[in-house]
This record gives C-alpha cells, sequence and structure tokens, in this order.
C-alpha cells in the first residue's frame, strides 16, 4: 500500500464529518524500517471532524498482526482492537508528528497530513507487552509443542537445587 494513500488533503474538504476506511496488510508495516511487525489483516476507520480551527481524528483499528510468542517464539496472529484520537491545532511551526501522543500543531500554510505515522504507532500502542500463544478448547496453551517440552525439560532443570555441601550445615540451625 502506498504511503500516498494515508494523506489527507484537509484544506479541500468542507467542514464537518468525514469518514475514511484503510485495509492493512503486510504492505504497510514494510514502509516502517524498525518494524516489528511483518505482516498482518488490519482495518482502520478513520472519522475526520473538521472546522476552520481545528481538526479531529478518531482512529479504530480492528484485524490481526502477526507476532512472535514470548513463550515458544513462535508465529501467530493476535487479534487487536483500539481507539485512539489526534487533536490537530494549527499555528506558526508545523511540531514533530513522531513526538506527538494525541495532539499535534501544524503550520497555518499546511494543506496536507499524512496519517500513516499517526496509524502504525496506534496499530503498535494496540498490541499487548505479553504475546503469547491463546489457549486451546482444552485450556492448554497452543504454543509449539517441540518448544514446550525443551522448555519444560530446562525448567525441570533450573528447579533442581544444587548447594555448596559446605553450607548444608546451616539448615540444622535454628534461628
Amino acid at each position: 500500500m502506498a504511503k500516498n494513500n494515508f494523506v489527507v488533503d484537509y484544506k479541500t474538504m468542507t467542514a464537518g464529518r468525514h469518514e475514511m476506511n484503510f485495509h492493512l496488510d503486510g504492505g504497510f508495516f514494510a514502509q516502517f524500517a524498525e518494524s516489528e511487525f511483518q505482516n498482518g489483516k488490519i482495518d482502520v476507520d478513520v472519522t475526520a471532524d473538521i472546522s476552520e480551527y481545528a481538526l479531529k481524528f478518531g482512529f479504530d483499528i480492528r484485524g490481526t498482526v502477526e507476532v512472535e510468542c514470548d513463550r515458544c517464539l513462535g508465529l501467530f496472529n493476535l487479534p487487536i482492537e483500539g481507539y485512539f484520537e489526534l487533536n490537530v491545532k494549527f499555528g506558526d511551526q508545523t511540531s514533530d508528528p513522531a513526538e506527538a501522543d494525541d495532539e499535534i500543531v501544524l503550520s497555518y500554510d499546511e494543506t496536507k497530513l499524512d496519517l500513516s505515522h499517526h496509524i502504525y504507532e496506534y496499530i503498535v500502542l494496540s498490541v499487548p507487552a505479553r504475546r503469547v500463544h491463546p489457549n486451546g478448547i482444552d485450556g492448554l496453551p497452543t504454543c509449539d509443542p517441540d518448544m514446550s517440552a525443551t522448555l519444560e525439560v530446562l525448567e525441570a532443570h533450573d528447579n533442581v537445587l544444587e548447594t555448596d555441601p559446605r553450607w548444608d550445615q546451616l539448615r540444622n540451625y535454628e534461628f
């Protein structure tokens, strides 16, 4: 998906509410060099409330992104959803959109706004910090069985308490 598909020419739009829909896939994430996502299918519904003095965008994000499981390192499609708002004000200088949270300032001379960076950031914010395969119908994790077996062996080995025999005598003392 070309980056210019996300550019909104708000100066040519009439005042009021406007709706836009974007269907994102792996091509969208390829635009961002440091993206942790390579694949996904995401629908983004954008509402734009345009007035003479300010713009307000609402981003409704739903879909899945392909992520690596924190437990077994296998790839899986993680469902995400979220709603975010971006307020745009006008001023003498344009603020850096990369440093904005939910409000940016555009110069009075600007006529267009690229939403791609904001959409990407909102997708990143929609992904939970802990990413693990969902549990199956039986309530057990659906992680890679080979990796799960390897982890069980390693955990069993870690649980064996190896102590220095010289210190074992201290366990007999009561404090």
